[in-house]
């Protein structure tokens, strides 16, 4: 879009120019014809991210490969906040942790309480009883 305006105007300019030297005549001062450069369009280049693929261990015939456990919901830490104060990411982690434990309603009703469309939306003011009231679904879990 802004090369067609600097077009447009070297355009113009050229075209005043012409007139110019037709009302006037040829003049010592006159400039050369402008050529005007094309200007190349630069692709736009879109990030993709690419996921790294788990290292599967190899197993021979008749093995059985081993298994890693998971923790359980009951060996989730509580989240520990920076000097006693509660941070969005603190908030969103307890979130995400019952969310991963299948609590989704149970944030959503939190949500809802706090009159929240997201966690995101929460004033820092209710961080704390937000985390207080998540953390105790993950313990009652």
């Amino acid at each position: 879009m802004l090369e067609q305006k600097v077009e447009a105007l070297t355009q113009a300019i050229l075209a005043l120019t012409e007139t110019i030297k037709r009302i006037d005549g040829p003049t010592v001062d006159a400039a050369p014809k402008a050529k005007t450069p094309k200007v190349k369009e630069t692709p736009k280049v879109e990030e993709t991210k690419v996921e790294e693929t788990p290292k599967v261990e190899e197993t021979k015939v008749g093995e059985t490969p081993s298994v890693e456990e998971t923790p359980s919901v009951e060996e989730t830490p509580k989240v520990e906040t920076t000097s006693g104060k509660c941070t969005l990411q603190s908030v969103r982690d307890v979130a995400q942790k019952c969310l991963d434990a299948g609590k989704l309603a149970d944030v959503v009703a939190i949500n809802k309480a706090f009159g929240l469309k997201r966690i995101g939306e929460a004033n820092p003011e209710q961080w704390p009883e937000i985390v207080k009231k998540l953390q105790a679904v993950l313990d009652n879990g």
